[in-house]
């Protein structure tokens, strides 16, 4: 056997071998492949990771709270309960190309379009918005603001933007914290979370009705 030869078949075995190596670091779970270059998290830097992670969460969800009790009382001090004032909002302010239908109403209020249809009734019944026929379609039913609502509207939003600028600042300083990792003023230094990935703190939500992956090679759980 030549030198070249005997090279070639070393060369062979070795492109074999790590082969070999891949396949079977390829089958392993997530869990259990490991980046070299990355040493795993010691149980006590977890741990402060996870509290920062709830400290910026708990932060930014009282300032949005701070927000939303200040509008369901000026709601009701107008005498309309939150969720009509919230409809009266979003009817007035449909993006361009909206259709202002109960479906989409419902849609921009995060509800069911029949948890949405008492409110437009008790708001008709106030004479605050109206129904009507679409003109393409007879059998649309659109909803119209009335100049009654306008007016109740118009002095609600006028509080709320008043109260956005007073309550704004710390609301974006918390919600920039919460994305970049960084405390906000008044604590010392950095989150832990924004030592490595400013988002390392946050987990991401899963949608209703995904299916979780199988790790490779992983076999399905039967019942017995």
């Amino acid at each position: 056997m030549t030198a070249v030869s005997g090279l070639n078949v070393g060369l062979a075995a070795r492109a074999r071998k790590t082969e070999r190596r891949s396949v079977k670091k390829a089958s392993l779970p997530n869990a259990q492949r490991q980046d070299p270059m990355k040493a795993p998290k010691s149980a006590d830097e977890q741990d402060r990771l996870t509290t920062a992670g709830y400290r910026l969460l708990a932060g930014f969800r009282y300032e949005v709270r701070r927000f939303l009790a200040f509008s369901e009382q000026a709601a009701r001090g107008a005498g309309l309960e939150p969720q009509q004032h919230q409809l009266l909002l979003a009817l007035r302010g449909l993006p361009e190309g909206k259709r202002p239908t109960v479906g989409t109403l419902a849609e921009r209020l995060c509800i069911q379009p029949h948890t949405a249809v008492p409110l437009v009734d008790k708001l008709e019944e106030r004479g605050l918005l109206r129904r009507e026929r679409g003109m393409g379609d007879r059998r649309e039913v659109l909803v119209r603001i009335t100049a009654r609502g306008e007016t109740i509207l118009r002095k609600l939003s006028s509080v709320h933007r008043e109260q956005i600028a007073s309550m704004g600042p710390a609301l974006v300083e918390a919600l920039d914290a919460l994305l970049t990792g960084r405390a906000p003023d008044g604590e010392n230094g950095l989150m832990l979370g924004a030592l490595t990935d400013p988002r390392a703190h946050l987990t991401p939500v899963r949608p209703y009705g995904a299916r979780t992956a199988r790790p490779r090679g992983a076999k399905r759980r039967t019942s017995k």
